[in-house]
Formats: structure tokens, C-alpha cells, sequence
């Protein structure tokens, strides 16, 4: 039994709101969830790691609510996780590392989900980097970056000869890479899921100049779209797969209708789920608060 002075109350409940300094659309979350937040009577605490004092941040009691909704906190979000605490994370860690697309496709390889063959590194050995193409279906492949957002980092290459010298080049700058199968997509899609569903769902075309959705200068389109049972099966298991909860699913659709599990975005921007994109933080924050209310009644 926990001691009342550990409990936190209903009326007393903080949401910790962690970020790490500012890109596009950060702004816009904090306030959104904050409003979203004060709206159900809880006290947003929003932390900006870079600017945070580690010792100085309050520590989170039992009920509270707490999301990392922005890149990078990880030092801060280690520090202020605890059991008893509501998270997006099926199991809350200990420890958070920084996860990439990289780590995410070795879990869902291992959990048996449709996904581009990958290879996991990038040897300038020529014998080695040819065994590396075979396995992944031969040209055109795709490099991937460790790191990295928006394609960043992402390259189509279309010859052994490209291949060579890029592999020499980026054998010299530091990061890892891995190769990737080339998947010929008709389209893509951004479903966002939560707990065992996926609540939102948005299509993206794929530019004639360029097999990246959002590398370029010009604002990515989606439009609404209806996912299939198999579909919507797939993402809940790829956010779960990787512990998580919530988290933004993006699937590429091959001319044949099939589906290729890309990547996990954890965490994930809301803004263009929907014109009035409210209902998104609101389903989430009431996501947190159904948690919360679990953990305080079990007290």
C-alpha cells in the first residue's frame, strides 16, 4: 500500500511534457497537449532539456502522466521514469536509448512483420557488399542512415559501380548505414496507432522526382484513408513489437496491394492527421488519464 503523500490525487496529477529544444512543429505540440491537459484539470510541466536542471525538475509521483513528445530527452526521460508513472510504453523502461529505424527493423524482423530486407551494414569488402545487394533482391537498393529524419540520410542507388564509391565515401564520415530492398510503391501510409487500434490514418503519394515522401522543401500531402484489417493488425503489432503504445506507422503499398512496414515514429507529429487535429491530442491525453485513473485505484 502506497502512502497517501505519494499518491497523486486527481485534482493534483502532473503531465510532464518533455522536449529538447525546438524544430517544426514542436511548438505546436506542447501547446496543444498542454491545453488539452489544463482542459481535464491536470497540470502541465513542460521541460525543455536543454535548458533543465536535472536535479532541480520535480519528481513525478504515482498518477502522473508523463510523454517525451519531442526528438532527443533522453538523458531527462530516463531520469524521471518510474513504475506507477502513465506512459505510452507497454513496460516502462528503465533506461532510454535512443531508438532508430535501424533498431526498430531488427525487432520487427525478429517479430516476423512484412518489411523491405534489409542488411545491417555496409562493407566496403567488395565480396562482402555484393553478398550484402543479393540478399536484399539486388538493384536498385536503398542506403539508409542510422540517424536521421525526413529522408535524410536516405539514398536510391542503381549500380554496382554507384554503390562502390558511395560505400568508400561513407566509409571515411562517421555513422552507420545499412542497405535496404527497394520497394517500387504505389503509395504510402501514416496510421497512428493507440493501445489496439489505429485511430487515424493518412495516405502520401510518392513525388515523380524523388522515392522519398518528405525530403523535399514543399509540405508533404496526405489525404484520409480506411485501413484493412491486415493493415491495421500490422501497425498495432509494429508499435508493440517495439514497447510502445502510440506511436506513428508508416506502411509502403506496393502496385499489388501489398504492404511493406517501413518504420515506427515514436515520437510522432499530429498536425496533419486532421483539419482540426484536436481530437488527436485529446485522444491521447484521455489515453494517459484512463491510465493514470488504473494506476491510483490499484493504490
Amino acid at each position: 500500500m502506497t502512502g497517501l503523500s505519494e499518491l497523486t490525487t486527481k485534482a493534483s496529477r502532473r503531465f510532464f511534457v518533455l522536449h529538447e529544444g525546438f524544430y517544426p512543429g514542436v511548438q505546436e505540440r506542447l501547446d496543444q497537449l498542454s491545453e488539452a491537459a489544463i482542459a481535464r484539470g491536470i497540470e502541465p510541466l513542460v521541460l525543455d532539456s536543454l535548458k533543465m536542471c536535472f536535479e532541480d525538475v520535480p519528481k513525478p509521483r504515482r498518477g502522473d502522466l508523463l510523454y517525451n513528445c519531442a526528438r532527443g530527452s533522453t538523458f531527462l526521460e530516463s531520469r524521471l521514469l518510474r513504475e506507477g508513472l502513465a506512459t505510452f510504453y507497454r513496460q516502462v523502461p528503465l533506461i532510454i536509448a535512443e531508438e532508430t529505424t535501424v533498431y526498430c527493423s531488427i525487432v520487427h524482423e525478429k517479430a516476423g512483420l512484412p518489411a523491405p530486407r534489409t542488411a545491417y551494414n555496409l562493407p566496403t569488402d567488395r565480396a562482402a557488399l555484393k553478398r550484402r545487394v543479393e540478399s536484399v533482391g539486388g538493384f536498385p537498393v536503398v542506403i539508409k542512415s542510422a540517424i536521421g529524419t525526413r529522408g535524410i540520410g536516405t539514398l536510391r542507388v542503381e549500380s554496382w559501380q554507384a554503390l562502390v564509391s558511395l560505400a568508400d565515401h561513407l566509409a571515411t564520415l562517421p555513422g552507420k548505414y545499412i542497405i535496404r530492398e527497394f520497394i517500387d510503391a504505389a503509395y504510402g501510409m501514416r496510421a497512428m496507432v493507440l493501445g489496439n487500434e489505429v485511430f487515424a490514418a493518412l495516405r502520401f503519394e510518392i513525388p515523380d522526382d524523388d522515392f522519398r515522401n518528405a525530403a523535399g522543401p514543399d509540405p508533404c500531402i496526405y489525404t484520409p484513408i480506411e485501413l484493412t484489417e491486415a493493415q491495421t493488425q500490422l501497425c498495432v503489432q509494429a508499435a508493440h513489437a517495439v514497447n510502445r503504445e502510440m506511436g506513428g506507422v508508416d506502411l509502403l503499398i506496393d502496385h499489388e496491394g501489398k504492404a511493406f512496414l517501413l518504420e515506427i515514429n515514436m515520437p510522432t507529429g499530429f498536425q496533419a492527421l486532421a483539419g482540426s487535429p484536436w481530437f488527436i491530442q485529446n485522444a491521447w491525453v484521455d489515453y494517459l488519464v484512463a491510465k493514470s485513473n488504473a494506476i491510483v485505484t490499484l493504490c
